[in-house]
């Protein structure tokens, strides 16, 4: 009478079954898990039983009890009277009879539905904050990339005009300065569209796409950086089609 008080109080799926795997007891939270009582429990086996679709699982980890005469302890999934499926981590143990033989298994399973749900939330923020991460230090690289850029165009044309200011014509002065200019230009609206993709990602603008010549990119690119490449013996030559988009 004190063995079913204790094992009636605790909130986990006590149960023994014999070697066909008919059970021969239980207590009253496994009658809660079924959902019907005990005396429709006792002598029947898994396939009879609410969870019928998972008893082949269930059968194996019992049968590698008794054969093996060791503990398992492992997580097995069960679908419960009113259709919940939940994942129980059991413990399984062989059942002594009198004369010190395996008579069947004698086991406990604990709901860990709740825990293994948590789990898997946190790998999924886990995922998230690598996936961030990795995106954080993409979007730096990039950023100093193409700050980079302007900034040494500007850096070469102040330093060629700087020193060869004299030697210019008024001509290639305005031009030198118009080039500093536009990439100046260009730098400042990187660090805007910079500001931008952070308002994007907190969805207070939203993209608005459209296409674009690439060949004319490549070109300019090129126009760019032409008087500098020549002073390097350095050639640049574009093999492309023409109003490539």
């Amino acid at each position: 009478m004190i063995d079913d008080q204790i094992i009636n109080a605790v909130e986990a799926s006590i149960y023994w079954k014999d070697l066909s795997g008919k059970y021969l007891g239980c207590n009253e939270y496994m009658e809660k898990m079924s959902g019907v009582n005990r005396n429709q429990i006792i002598g029947n086996t898994d396939f009879c039983l609410p969870w019928k679709d998972q008893a082949n699982k269930i059968r194996e980890i019992d049968q590698l009890v008794v054969t093996n005469r060791k503990k398992y302890q492992t997580e097995e999934t069960a679908t419960l009277f009113n259709g919940a499926v939940k994942i129980f981590l059991s413990s399984k143990k062989p059942l002594i009879g009198k004369n010190d033989e395996i008579i069947g298994v004698i086991g406990i399973s604990i709901d860990i539905t709740d825990y293994k749900r948590l789990e898997y939330e946190f790998e999924k923020t886990d995922t998230a904050i690598n996936e961030y991460s990795s995106i954080k230090d993409r979007f730096l690289k990039n950023i100093s990339h193409e700050a980079r850029i302007p900034l040494g165009s500007v850096l070469s044309i102040s330093e060629l005009s700087n020193n060869n200011w004299d030697k210019f014509d008024d001509v290639s002065k305005r031009e030198n300065v118009g080039l500093i200019f536009k990439e100046i230009t260009r730098l400042s609206r990187f660090i805007t569209d910079t500001f931008d993709t952070s308002k994007f990602l907190t969805k207070e603008i939203q993209l608005n796409l459209k296409k674009d010549n690439f060949s004319d990119f490549l070109k300019n690119i090129v126009k760019n950086h032409q008087k500098f490449i020549n002073n390097k013996n350095i050639s640049i030559e574009i093999n492309h089609f023409d109003n490539y988009c």
